[in-house]
């Protein structure tokens, strides 16, 4: 699904709004990545990221993810969100 989003986006050139919460796939689909507090959301952050045009310029998607730059923008943006967790949160997930 997210190479077929690329396709979309590439072929009509228009802007989309993904909503996710699959790390992974927002920095690999996201031109620019909008991090946002657990509530009331509010902007954290915002990143620019090149991932997806890289895919839609022709790199092969498993060379783009095994990129250590995008290990590390990956690896990053999940330090971000678990460092915003709350305390009600952390015990659901430990």
């Amino acid at each position: 699904m997210q190479e077929l989003l690329l396709g979309v986006w590439r072929k009509t050139g228009k802007q989309i709004l993904l909503i996710t919460h699959d790390i992974e796939e927002a920095v690999f689909l996201a031109s620019e990545l909008i991090l946002l507090s657990p509530g009331p959301g509010r902007i954290v952050e915002r990143l620019a990221l090149n991932f997806g045009q890289r895919y839609a310029d022709g790199e092969p998607c498993r060379a783009i993810k095994s990129d250590p730059a995008f290990i590390a923008r990956r690896e990053y943006v999940l330090s971000r969100v678990f460092e915003q967790r709350t305390p009600h949160a952390q015990g659901v997930w430990s």
